[in-house]
């Protein structure tokens, strides 16, 4: 331990405060569709709130449904149904530019939700928070794969697949790709925010910290 670097740590907590502020604020969204998902699901057309217009939404945003005729698209001002339901179930954004708009309740009740998730997952410390690790670890890969056997079923998959494995060999030459993709690694592991230093602080003495590193990375 290096009294000297303590620093760093107190450090690591404060930029995490906003950044933890920040991403609940997603996760609320995500609770929120995930309720109307099931709702969806489970109703009796099973069909998914944004999944065409409503009249509401026609009139306040110019929405525009998939099989609405091109010119309603023309207009630049039109959205389509997953973006209306956005802005105006999700967000009931106001017109006006200058006006915050009252609290909506449904929102506020889903950031609560997600509070108490993040709680739950830190407050017996380590214990805890291996619990919560070995679900978000792992979960995200079944719901890809659910997307993945999805997405090829649809008409055209084999567009995207080709456009997807197929990548412009000299981009590799540009700088900017390299940059890109170094940033978007620091940020996945979240380095600047300390989780892992603060989960490998719990490691044993002679643990072997290249092949965690390298699991880590990998996973």
């Amino acid at each position: 331990m290096m009294p000297m670097a303590s620093g760093i740590g107190w450090a690591l907590v404060l930029l995490a405060v906003p950044v933890s502020i920040y991403f609940n604020i997603i996760v609320a969204w995500g609770l929120y569709y995930f309720w109307y998902s099931l709702k969806g699901a489970f109703s009796e057309h099973g069909v998914l709130p944004w999944s065409e217009c409503q009249p509401d939404w026609v009139k306040r945003y110019n929405c525009c449904n998939a099989e609405d005729s091109p010119e309603c698209y023309a207009n630049r001002s039109s959205i389509s149904a997953p973006e209306a339901f956005f802005h105006y179930q999700v967000l009931n954004r106001t017109m006006e530019a200058d006006s915050l708009g009252p609290i909506q309740e449904h929102m506020l009740l889903a950031l609560f939700i997600a509070w108490i998730l993040v709680f739950l997952g830190v407050f017996k410390g380590i214990g805890s928070i291996g619990w919560a690790a070995s679900i978000t670890a792992t979960v995200p890969y079944l719901l890809l794969a659910i997307l993945v056997l999805r997405g090829v079923s649809l008409k055209g998959a084999s567009t995207g697949l080709a456009f997807f494995f197929m990548p412009k060999m000299e981009r590799l030459w540009d700088i900017t790709i390299w940059k890109s993709a170094a940033e978007q690694v620091f940020y996945s592991l979240g380095i600047d925010a300390g989780p892992l230093i603060s989960m490998a602080s719990f490691s044993r003495y002679r643990n072997n910290i290249y092949r965690d590193a390298v699991l880590v990375v990998v996973l």
